[in-house]
Parts: structure tokens; C-alpha cells; sequence
């Protein structure tokens, strides 16, 4: 996609806010977690000690248009696994148009550039994109009533 840029995303940010808004909606809100609670945990990554922790937001014509977090573990771990490639998530309006599959592409690079071997991903709906993205299916279960899949990436 021309125009697209993506970037580290970092506490003073001018898109916080809004892939803030955007990850609670999409990921925290069912959990009872607030807006709020999705700005600082998107702060704490950006400040991590953990030198793979990243938050990346993509900005196409100075417009934000997705996000994707590497962490080293799930807010609510089902599974002894590390590091987590999660919380993709592109706006409506750039669906379809390649920046989800940057953003994956990006999260990649970067895990690698920290040695990191393999990643890791729930998801209760994402499963054909990620495997188009190269991620195998390691495992099935349910968590809070979905059907979810574990998926893995080696790099």
C-alpha cells in the first residue's frame, strides 16, 4: 500500500488515544477493561524493560490506520508460551488493503531483529488471514465460551 508508514508507538504519541479506543473496543471492553486501562497498558508496553515489547500503529496520510502489539505474555495466559504477536487491529476504512498484513510482517522483523525464534496467537475469528500470513494451527480450545485456535509463527 503507497502512503503507508508504520511506527513504534510511543507515550506521547498524537494516535494513543485512539488505537487505544480502538483495542478496547475491538479486545478489552468484554472484559470489563476500560478505555483507560487500554491507555496505559499501550503506555507500559511503549516503556518496557523487555527490550521485544513494542506497540506498532500504521498511518496511512498522517491518518491512523491499524495496530499490533509484540508482548511477552497474555493479559490472562491459557498457555505457557512466549512472546504473543496481539491485538491486530485495522480501522474499517483500511481493511483489505494490506495493512493488517504489515503490520503482522512488521511485528515479525522486529521479534527476529531480538532473536527471537518463534511467536505466538489466540484468535476466535482471524484464523484464514493468519495462515495466509505463514502461522500454523497448534492447538484448539475454548476460552469464555469461543472457540479459539493457539496459532505459531517460527521466523
Amino acid at each position: 500500500m503507497t502512503g503507508l508508514v508504520i511506527e513504534r508507538l510511543s507515550a506521547d504519541s498524537p494516535w494513543l488515544l485512539v488505537v487505544a479506543r480502538w483495542r478496547h473496543k475491538a479486545f478489552l471492553e468484554p472484559s470489563g477493561l476500560t478505555e483507560e486501562d487500554s491507555r496505559r497498558q499501550l503506555i507500559d508496553i511503549s516503556v518496557s524493560t523487555i527490550p521485544h515489547e513494542v506497540a506498532l500503529v500504521a498511518v496511512i496520510d498522517d491518518q491512523p490506520a491499524g495496530i499490533c502489539l509484540l508482548v511477552d505474555s497474555e493479559l490472562d495466559p491459557l498457555h505457557d508460551c512466549s512472546p504473543w504477536l496481539a491485538s491486530l487491529f485495522v480501522h474499517e476504512r483500511f481493511r483489505r488493503s494490506g495493512v493488517g498484513r504489515a503490520l503482522v510482517r512488521a511485528i515479525e522483523r522486529h521479534a527476529a531483529s531480538h532473536a527471537i525464534a518463534h511467536l505466538f496467537l489466540y484468535t476466535d475469528a482471524a484464523e484464514p488471514f493468519y495462515a495466509r500470513c505463514g502461522w500454523a494451527v497448534q492447538e484448539r480450545f475454548r476460552a469464555d465460551g469461543m472457540d479459539c485456535v493457539l496459532m505459531k509463527r517460527d521466523l
